[in-house]
């Protein structure tokens, strides 16, 4: 199916909520098998970006161009770790996170799109957001450091298995930590508890400080 035939089903199935087809089993192989072997090959990684660039034309509508999000409560895709976003879509998919829409929208995708996608956003540069409160930014640097530098890195950049947080959308950032703080962020249970933790602690002044920091990283 080329891209043009799947957004018009994909239009379909999120307007009318027509049913999903199961993929029989053993059908496809494992997302995460795919991309380690896709990943050894620059040139497998070549065309996965290339396909992946035509599949999320889609989903500019709401990350933007390049995966550059223009919504402040909507992530920027853009620079995120590819086996951390194809974990993600994995949980989408099997009802364990997400809105009902990105459920539906990611049970579209074949394995080979999952992939796609991952390192079609990961390949991406995300853009540069200069500091709206320097100040606050600055305080936040002491307890980024302190707490969070451990897990996400200096500049946020993460790891394969952990986010790359650095230059996100700073109300998306925000609303994540008050669902980690109020257990309702549906993600790994040993993750969820050790955000939990770091973000019970910090105080409401504190928390957006951390935010304010985080978005400026590059």
């Amino acid at each position: 199916m080329n891209a043009s035939a799947r957004l018009r089903v994909l239009a379909a199935v999120l307007a009318f909520g027509a049913p999903l087809a199961a993929a029989a089993p053993g059908a496809q192989p494992r997302p995460e098998d795919l991309l380690k072997t896709v990943s050894a090959n620059p040139q497998a990684v070549k065309a996965a970006v290339q396909a992946g660039a035509s599949i999320a034309e889609f989903c500019n509508n709401c990350h933007g161009v390049n995966g550059n999000s223009k919504q402040s409560d909507v992530p920027n895709l853009a620079g995120q770790n590819a086996l951390f976003l194809l974990d993600r879509v994995q949980r989408y998919s099997n009802g364990q996170s997400g809105t009902e829409f990105m459920q539906k929208l990611t049970r579209l995708f074949s394995a080979k799109d999952r992939v796609d996608l991952a390192l079609y956003y990961a390949s991406q540069s995300p853009m540069h957001q200069p500091a709206p409160k320097p100040r606050l930014a600055e305080r936040g640097k002491a307890l980024y450091v302190e707490l969070c530098d451990g897990c996400h890195g200096a500049k946020g950049l993460g790891d394969p298995e952990v986010a790359r947080i650095g230059g996100q959308q700073e109300q998306y950032l925000a609303l994540t930590m008050q669902r980690y703080r109020h257990g309702a962020e549906r993600v790994d249970a040993k993750i969820a508890r050790r955000m939990a933790r770091v973000v019970r602690a910090l105080s409401d002044q504190d928390l957006e400080a951390v935010v304010a920091y985080v978005s400026t990283l590059r």
